[in-house]
């Protein structure tokens, strides 16, 4: 970087903590006027929380907003020339471990892994790695013996001492150690499988194009290798330049054998079919072609079956968050000694499973769009912690808990919000953008030429604006497409300009091609509109579901209190078994509840609507959007419920 770049930089940073200084004052001066003003008309307990609020928003938002959008909306693609350098190959000396050797040196242990390792060849193939079947049976030999001293006697001296036979569970451990391999591989058969359908219609729709270019499907498999467009197609690629090379097999041949023992039924298809069409002397390219609209079919049709599961298990959490809640709140009022431990327990620990085990179930079933996405965490992690010690003293701990959590959402948030901003921006601009480009081919300009045109006469938007200039200038220092180290976040920009630098370097490039190229990303952007379209309704309750609870919860607890002197005798009655009361401590944890349910039903709807659980600005919107109902509407509920009540005894 030149020295003026490094001082336009420093002068920058400079400016950007100025101004976040600025923002902390203003922010903490503003915030303890309405804190303790007398002015404010509404309750001190309201004007106390709107102002953590908006301290926790401030900190949150402002520090985020000012250093991240100083830095972020400076950036353009002026890049420093790459300088590409080859990794020297390395030659490491094979080794064996000590757990082999010990294995190894005793012939009963020696003989088990190696019949254990005749039945793990076949979950290796499958998992698509280069390993040793017998080094990993002996790995979990050794450590299965080593675990069965420790965890046995362990087991039987916890049991004795604590009289409890549920420590003798312990002594599966080295069971479980022993079948460890086994279940690893079958859980990267199970990766590989989810990747490759991921990847699938991506790499058939290059590798069709290259086919019409005179470049086989082999010679596709080979291209990919180093270039990071499909990382886990690369790995089969790896697999079939071992069988050519190493083996010493034709194209053909490689291909046919990595095809029968993939996992994979459609990269199976994929590869025999492939080798069957070219044995015969058919149109190999006419085959890729139909291959890849039915991937793409099949794509649609996976992304339509994630939304709609996605969307009936988010309705079924929030039906879940309101049901659950009230139902404890009901139990604590009539037996709160018994229910106050329950309570605690399902704030705590219960809520949070369920969000974590739902989130889970959302990730494995979305499909993976492979975008770049990056969050600043360390500055999440200090404006959170920040906004959680200023509102301590109002010894209120969802109060504390939602300054935290909007203080920390709304910084990490804003920066990924943007990022996703920008892969529309880019992903909304590649239909026109390779249209542009077929029409300028068509008119005799070559791939490169095109370009240039393109990056001199026409506009897109901004930041893809810059990105085209930006390989156009490197283009025109002698540099090939495929030696330029510029990345976009979006992964489907990033494939469509890896498939245009193959296309470059390999001196085809026909109209058909590039309008085969369009109409793949048309649809990708269609299939990806109409997920977000069905799940529609879904956001509209993620946001409703902090409004709905807090008034639910709050209605409640106000309506229960207001009956407890109606109660209290018939409780006298009965010998204490109902309270007919509600314990302060209990309405803390119910609105702790509220708080927390609203963060997870926010966490799960950014997961299943951006595609992503880095989208946390939702989080923020929510927990804040809890915060000031559970305020407005302990203020202004107990005069409703009076009145309610004063209309029914008229």
């Amino acid at each position: 970087m030149s020295q003026q770049a490094e001082g336009k930089k420093r002068t920058r940073f400079k400016v950007d903590a100025r101004l976040v200084f600025i923002a902390l004052l203003a922010s903490v001066a503003f915030s303890s006027y309405l804190a303790y003003s007398t002015f404010v008309t509404a309750s001190v307990a309201y004007g106390k929380l709107s102002a953590d609020l908006l301290l926790g928003c401030c900190i949150g938002i402002g520090v985020g907003g000012v250093v991240y959008l100083g830095d972020y909306w400076g950036e353009t693609f002026e890049a420093n020339i790459p300088f590409i350098m080859r990794e020297r190959p390395t030659v490491a000396r094979i080794r064996e471990s000590y757990s082999t050797k010990f294995i190894s040196s005793h012939r009963r242990l020696a003989d088990a892994a190696q019949g254990g390792a005749i039945g793990l060849r076949k979950d290796i193939t499958e998992a698509g790695i280069a390993a040793s079947p017998y080094e990993l049976v002996s790995r979990s030999i050794f450590f299965a013996l080593v675990a069965a001293f420790i965890a046995i006697p362990g087991s039987i001296v916890l049991t004795v001492v604590l009289r409890s036979p549920l420590f003798l569970g312990v002594a599966v451990v080295p069971a479980i150690v022993l079948a460890f391999p086994r279940i690893r591989l079958k859980s990267l058969r199970g990766d590989r499988n989810r990747r490759l359908e991921d990847e699938m219609p991506f790499f058939v729709t290059y590798a069709a194009i290259m086919q019409m270019v005179g470049l086989s499907l082999y010679n596709s498999f080979m291209n990919i290798i180093g270039r990071g467009a499909f990382r886990q197609i690369e790995q089969d690629a790896l697999l079939i330049k071992r069988d050519a090379i190493f083996f010493e097999e034709d194209p053909v041949s490689a291909l046919e054998a990595i095809g029968r023992t993939h996992p994979n039924e459609k990269m199976k298809t994929l590869l025999l079919g492939y080798t069957s069409v070219w044995r015969s002397g058919g149109d190999m390219t006419s085959y890729l072609e139909a291959k890849a609209s039915d991937y793409l079919h099949d794509m649609r049709f996976r992304w339509q079956k994630y939304a709609n599961s996605t969307s009936d298990i988010g309705e079924m959490m929030v039906s879940l968050f309101f049901v659950l809640p009230i139902l404890i709140l009901t139990a604590m009022f009539v037996m709160p000694s018994a229910m106050a431990s329950m309570m605690s327990l399902l704030t705590i620990v219960v809520i949070p499973t369920l969000i974590t085990a739902t989130l889970m179930v959302v990730s494995a079933a979305q499909p993976k769009t492979g975008d770049e996405i990056s969050g600043n965490w360390k500055g999440a992690v200090v404006a959170g912690g920040l906004a959680g010690l200023v509102t301590l003293p109002l010894n209120q701990p969802w109060v504390s808990l939602a300054a935290a959590v909007i203080g920390a959402t709304a910084l990490y948030g804003l920066s990924v919000t943007l990022q996703l901003k920008e892969i529309r921006m880019v992903e909304g601009a590649l239909p026109q953008f390779v249209r542009d480009l077929t029409e300028y081919m068509k008119m005799g300009y070559d791939m490169q030429r095109a370009l240039a045109k393109i990056a001199k006469e026409n506009r897109y938007n901004r930041l893809f604006d810059a990105y085209i200039r930006a390989v156009v200038r490197h283009l025109d220092l002698g540099l090939s497409m495929g030696e330029i180290r510029i990345r976009l976040r979006s992964s489907l920009a990033n494939t469509v300009f890896f498939l245009l630098s193959e296309v470059l370097e390999s001196g085809g490039g026909s109209p058909a091609a590039l309008e085969g190229l369009s109409s793949f990303i048309n649809e990708v952007n269609r299939i990806k509109s109409e997920t977000k379209t069905l799940m529609r309704m879904y956001d509209v309750l993620t946001y409703a579901t902090p409004l709905g609870l807090a008034f639910a919860m709050t209605i409640m607890t106000v309506l229960l209190t207001s009956f407890s002197s109606t109660l209290g005798t018939s409780a006298a009655a009965m010998g204490g078994l109902f309270s007919g009361t509600i314990s302060p401590a209990a309405v803390q944890i119910s609105d702790l509840l509220v708080v927390i349910a609203s963060a997870g039903v926010a966490v799960i709807g950014g997961k299943a609507i951006d595609f992503t659980s880095k989208s946390t600005l939702r989080v923020a919107v929510n927990v804040a959007l809890a915060a000031v109902s559970i305020s407005l509407v302990t203020t202004y509920s107990q005069g409703m419920i009076t009145g309610l009540l004063g209309a029914f005894h008229v």
